[in-house]
């Protein structure tokens, strides 16, 4: 199965999604479908998902946000957060083509809604070396109750 990644604003426009590129991924970037820089998280997540793309972020906050954890459930969106906004661009993009044959087999058990994490190893100087790190199932927060 040919799988789209679409790579959100956090994961800078070049680096991140470069690499993943050159790795032999299909990769959209944010700025490829919305011009505005400042649109939403919810509107670029359901428009990911309506399309059946793999949302990739480095925004850890979605989770914590009730209209983004909203629009990942009615969507049926799946994301993978890329764990680390202090690493450099260079290290998270290593790290997600080391932990790719991981990834790829969470995704085939995955059902959308759905998001995980994806960690570096420890030490982070193993990422270099082509150590995989880990990827992690997690589950969305309850929605609120009215």
């Amino acid at each position: 199965m040919s799988r789209v990644y679409f790579t959100d604003r956090d994961l800078d426009y070049r680096i991140f999604p470069d690499a993943l590129e050159e790795a032999g991924l299909t990769v959209i970037r944010h700025d490829d479908v919305f011009r505005d820089p400042t649109t939403p998280d919810t509107e670029w997540l359901r428009r990911v998902a309506n399309k059946g793309w793999i949302a990739v972020s480095g925004n850890q906050d979605i989770l914590r946000q009730p209209l983004e954890v909203a629009a990942l459930r009615e969507s049926g969106a799946v994301m993978l957060g890329v764990v680390g906004t202090h690493v450099p661009a260079h290290e998270r993009a290593r790290n997600f083509i080391n932990t790719l044959p991981k990834i790829d087999r969470l995704l085939e058990i995955m059902e959308p809604p759905a998001v995980a994490k994806i960690y570096r190893p420890t030490p982070k100087e193993l990422v270099f070396k082509g150590k995989p790190g880990s990827v992690k199932r997690i589950p969305l927060p309850s929605p609120p109750h009215p």
